[in-house]
């Protein structure tokens, strides 16, 4: 009848959209397939439809606020857990809170999801919360008493959704699940995240947090990035570090007028100090490899343009790329050797690899025979684990030349043949 494009059904109905997949499609249409597999197909569908629907909604409600912040607005998000977990990041958050509202001009704006534990605490502690916005669902209320509410969306569902399309940066304190799923939406289309994983939980890596967020970025130094990192050190210089990271980033997401404190009329950025420069790891023309996060692949590619205020590259394949999501091409493909196959004789050559490594007092380990570190930090390979006694998937955290060996997010000290290119 009508639905199968009788009586002039609209044949634009009748193709198969681009969120519903072959198999389900071809549930729908088969005489033949099985009534119970067909109308699960069509729940599925319908799941789908709703869950873009959802999304463009989201996406005109972001726009809505976009706009009555202003377009040129760098709006930070504040993302964590619904209670402390440890006490110290309370102190973490409450000392980052005041310095990060002084340090970062008019041009910033903070926005909490009105949940009580971390963003309550970030949003009372942030001077007199003229720039804070509390996200709720339409008819609720953070109770905050500091800073201005805000309604989007329904529910809570929906206030998520427009959370994690609104913001340019995210910061993380401790947090569960959800955390980690805001996190990989904002991540995903390319916003930045600044994890304070000292702090546990979803921020040091847990609760499918991704792993890329946890990687040096190329707006930080490397002793700021472990400031984030340990517990060891006092609150305060973790809360300096993470001031200093995000006024660097808040600066290259400004658009160009606002980052010139000679601007009239225009508030800037903490003026205090010229921004550092960048140093160019890759020339202009230079053939290289950018990683993609939704592919989870590296891609060749050619560099266009650096900059040196913000640290970032124009590829031909994309734009505005941090340097840690590049590397030169050709880099080894140790796949083809014997050495990158597990088990049990793997196992054996592996240890005595690492023991020779380990009690050489002669000379650094060195790569096998015609090997050489290629490598670099932020790769995502697969390294051997002793003690699983298989590889497992890891981010190169750094690279050591003397040694011989690489550092990764999950396992530390491998020799050159015990980190291998992630198998698809």
């Amino acid at each position: 009848g009508a639905s199968g494009g009788m009586f002039d059904f609209p044949s634009g109905a009748l193709e198969k959209p681009a969120s519903v997949t072959e198999e389900q499609w071809s549930f729908l249409v088969s005489k033949d397939a099985p009534i119970d597999e067909s109308a699960s197909a069509v729940a599925d569908i319908l799941k789908a439809c709703a869950g873009e629907i959802a999304k463009d909604k989201a996406a005109k409600e972001v726009q809505r606020l976009r706009s009555e912040l202003g377009q040129d607005t760098c709006i930070v998000c504040i993302l964590g857990g619904t209670k402390f977990q440890e006490a110290d990041s309370e102190e973490l958050v409450k000392a980052i809170a005041p310095k990060l509202e002084a340090a970062a001009g008019s041009t910033v704006t903070f926005v909490t999801g009105g949940m009580p534990g971390v963003q309550e605490a970030f949003a009372k502690h942030c001077g007199d919360g003229s720039r804070v916005w509390n996200l709720v669902p339409v008819g609720k209320s953070s109770g905050y008493g500091n800073g201005r509410d805000i309604h989007a969306g329904t529910n809570s569902e929906d206030a998520k959704t427009i959370f994690g399309l609104l913001g340019d940066i995210y910061v993380t304190v401790e947090g569960g699940p959800e955390v980690s799923q805001e996190v990989c939406v904002a991540f995903e289309r390319g916003a930045k995240v600044v994890p304070l994983m000292r702090t546990g939980g979803a921020s040091a890596g847990k609760f499918g947090f991704p792993t890329e967020a946890l990687q040096e970025p190329c707006f930080s130094t490397r002793e700021q990035w472990s400031l984030l990192k340990t517990d060891s050190e006092p609150e305060e210089k973790s809360a300096v570090a993470a001031v200093a990271i995000l006024e660097k980033l808040i600066r290259s997401r400004l658009p160009k007028h606002m980052k010139d404190p000679a601007s009239k009329g225009v508030s800037s950025v903490s003026s205090r100090q010229p921004m550092t420069e960048f140093k160019a790891e890759f020339e202009a023309e230079e053939a290289v490899e950018v990683y993609s996060a939704k592919f989870k692949s590296w891609t060749s590619t050619r560099v266009r343009r650096f900059d040196p205020k913000t640290g970032r590259y124009d590829l031909d394949a994309a734009r505005d790329v941090c340097q840690e999501h590049i590397r030169r091409k050709g880099a080894f493909d140790p796949t083809d050797s014997g050495w990158t196959q597990p088990g049990d004789a793997y196992k054996a050559k592996a240890i005595e690899a690492k023991k020779e490594a380990e009690t050489s007092q002669t000379s650094p380990a060195q790569p096998p025979p015609g090997r050489k570190s290629t490598f670099q930090v932020g790769d995502v390979v697969e390294g051997w684990s002793n003690d699983k006694s298989k590889w497992i998937e890891g981010v190169i955290q750094k690279v050591d030349i003397e040694k011989g060996t690489y550092d990764l997010d999950r396992v530390r000290g491998l020799t050159w043949s015990e980190v291998r290119v992630l198998k698809k």
